[in-house]
């Protein structure tokens, strides 16, 4: 049986001859080595299945290694271009307008945008939202007077406003 992130495989000895079988499955968040696995009709328990194909604890261990270090190297990536972004001012005795320091030659921007093209990331791939519809004429909007608020409903539903402030009355 195939489930989870990237289809993992998943097998117990008690699958055999269930083939095409309608199943619901059921598990516990970060226990993903393992499944429950209940008929879909009846709602019937049929078994436990394991997660084939499990990495052993070296290269699990080589695995949090490689994660550690690439967080190590991303973060001095972060630090460096922190101190790249920061743009430096000449001092001044009178007023006027600021001088930016720092020189960059041609070759080193060109650098630069190359790496920056290569590494930009792509954008997330996220689904067409729908619009909202527009609120009911008598809901509260923010920037509207309260006025043209309460003008918007017919006469038997609007509430009384101070006319010193304006706002409405509770």
């Amino acid at each position: 049986m195939s489930w989870g992130k990237g289809k993992r495989l998943y097998y117990g000895p008690w699958m055999n001859g269930h083939k095409g079988r309608t199943v619901r499955l059921r598990y516990m968040l970060h226990h993903d080595h393992e499944i429950e696995v209940f008929d879909a009709a009846s709602g019937e328990y049929l078994g436990s299945a394991e997660l084939q194909g499990q990495a052993d604890d070296a290269t699990i261990a080589q695995t949090h290694a490689v994660r550690a270090d690439n967080q190590r190297q991303l973060e001095r990536d972060l630090k460096l271009a922190a101190r790249k972004r920061t743009q430096r001012y000449a001092p001044v005795a009178t007023p006027q307008p600021a001088q930016v320091l720092g020189t960059l030659t041609s070759e080193e921007a060109d650098q630069e945008l190359s790496q920056a093209r290569i590494r930009r990331p792509r954008p997330s791939r996220r689904p067409a939202l729908m619009p909202l519809p527009d609120p009911d004429p008598g809901w509260v909007r923010p920037g509207q007077p309260v006025s043209a608020q309460a003008s918007a409903l017919p006469r038997d539903q609007r509430r009384p406003t101070d006319p010193s402030t304006g706002t409405l009355r509770r």
